[in-house]
């Protein structure tokens, strides 16, 4: 991973079958950045009531075992670098949500993945130049896309799908 000051960028070999302990998955579907024992962190102290409990699509559950701040760019807040550790997990999860909330923008590509400060983007060409837009849910962080709604690349937001079949 290569770090600087405006933005952090993340590439993954497409052939690679095992990770260092100090890569992580960026997900876009975890509220918090979640680690092992094994990730790169300074330890923080939480009482251990405070710590979370992560519920997974199946329902079962982990308890995080203590808490720590991940080594990222300094323009990031204390808040934004916090993670959880979960000893049981395989690979740490960084949340791209988290980082949003902390005044983030996140681009994901083929090959890589760009996290930049607002500040150093221009968003106002992202809404007239996108295929496909979505709004955040404040209750449980995740991003929701209406796919029966596209936007052609003429601007027509409201195409759906069967009336552009029709069109063709």
């Amino acid at each position: 991973m290569t770090v600087n000051h405006e933005c952090f960028t993340a590439s993954i070999p497409s052939t690679m079958n095992t990770y260092t302990h100090s890569q992580a998955i960026a997900d876009t579907g975890c509220t918090g950045h979640y680690i092992n024992s094994n990730t790169p962190h300074q330890p923080i102290t939480i009482p251990h009531h405070l710590l979370p409990t992560v519920t997974f699509p199946d329902n079962s559950k982990i308890k995080a075992s203590h808490a720590g701040e991940l080594p990222l760019p300094s323009t990031l807040s204390r808040q934004a670098k916090l993670a959880y550790s979960f000893p049981s997990i395989a690979q740490p999860l960084v949340s791209i949500g988290k980082l949003c909330d902390d005044d983030c923008t996140a681009i994901f590509t083929k090959q890589n993945c760009y996290i930049i400060k607002n500040d150093q983007i221009d968003t106002s060409m992202f809404p007239k130049n996108s295929i496909l837009q979505g709004i955040r849910n404040d209750h449980n962080k995740l991003w929701y896309f209406n796919i029966n709604k596209c936007t052609e690349p003429n601007g027509n937001a409201n195409t759906t799908i069967y009336e552009m079949k029709k069109q063709s």
